[in-house]
């Protein structure tokens, strides 16, 4: 189902537009963080003056939109991933087929803790030989993880659905949400 077909479907049961609290309502969260999606731009709105007072009107299209690209972005989806696969491939392409956690600690910005812990949590798919993980010859290195695995973990949606993303992460989640969002537009994405 495509974006388009998506929005059809769904619009017949809500009016052409409502509130933020029903906006609140519909996404399933609460009205702060709906509050919190309007201020950075994802779901467009107006004022209007009405007898209870000045209220803010938002197209009920634009909130289905907003849902259905979350929903895309954040599924498993294959046609998703293998979209990230090139993206993460080329970003990559500077770096050895070998990477160390000081290398995986670079690209995503995160401390060499959490990248550890990604690994005795198997969530990292580090070097192994006899269930012992590989560890660089030199001191102070770490791990040793391929590259093929370092991208498995990057499209895999715990990475993609962090919560509290390293700065590096926001960037590169941005770039992927916007080249996501121009296949959508063009229709190149559609769930078949």
């Amino acid at each position: 189902m495509n974006i388009s077909e998506f929005i059809r479907s769904e619009s017949d049961r809500y009016p052409e537009h409502i509130t933020q609290k029903e906006m609140a309502t519909l996404l399933g969260i609460c009205k702060s963080k709906a509050y919190a999606i309007q201020r950075q731009g994802h779901v467009p709105f107006e004022y209007i003056n009405t007898a209870e007072g000045r209220r803010q009107q938002i197209k009920t299209a634009d909130i289905l939109r907003y849902q259905y690209e979350k929903i895309r972005f954040n599924s498993t989806d294959e046609e998703f991933t293998a979209l990230l696969r090139p993206y993460f491939e080329e970003k990559l392409k500077a770096y050895p087929q070998l990477l160390f956690v000081t290398d995986v600690r670079r690209f995503t910005g995160y401390v060499k803790t959490t990248v550890n812990n990604w690994i005795d949590r198997k969530l990292l798919k580090a070097l192994c030989y006899k269930t012992q993980r590989i560890k660089s010859p030199q001191l102070g290195r770490g791990t040793v993880i391929t590259k093929e695995a370092f991208i498995a973990f990057l499209i895999s949606p715990y990475y993609r659905n962090i919560r509290r993303k390293s700065s590096l992460h926001k960037e590169q989640a941005k770039d992927c949400e916007t080249l996501f969002t121009s296949l959508l537009v063009k229709g190149d994405v559609s769930n078949g």
